[in-house]
């Protein structure tokens, strides 16, 4: 049981460094090529660090703690997409003649 969870705050923390940073990347100019509006940047920074609390106050019931953890994802997977979108050009180049 102290493996597990051992295993559950170090993944945690890793899951709250990249929020952290990600937090930190929305207010660079690299968030300004993505062309969102800016509100969408306060948002996700409340909603950020209400998740962030919600994983680290150790009271809290695991169904919330679970309900943070989508949101992160989905935050990632969407947003991992529009960042990658600028990138995915150059890649299909390279592989292009996969499909030829």
């Amino acid at each position: 049981m102290k493996k597990y969870k051992r295993i559950y705050n170090i993944s945690t923390g890793i899951i709250v460094l990249i929020m952290l940073f990600s937090m930190y990347k929305m207010y660079t100019p690299d968030y300004d090529r993505m062309h969102l509006p800016n509100y969408l940047r306060v948002e996700l920074t409340v909603f950020k660090i209400l998740g962030i609390a919600v994983l680290l106050i150790p009271r809290l019931p695991m169904r919330l703690k679970e309900w943070a953890y989508a949101g992160f994802g989905i935050t990632l997977i969407c947003f991992g997409e529009i960042a990658g979108a600028d990138f995915l050009p150059g890649c299909v180049d390279r592989f292009e003649y996969l499909y030829a």
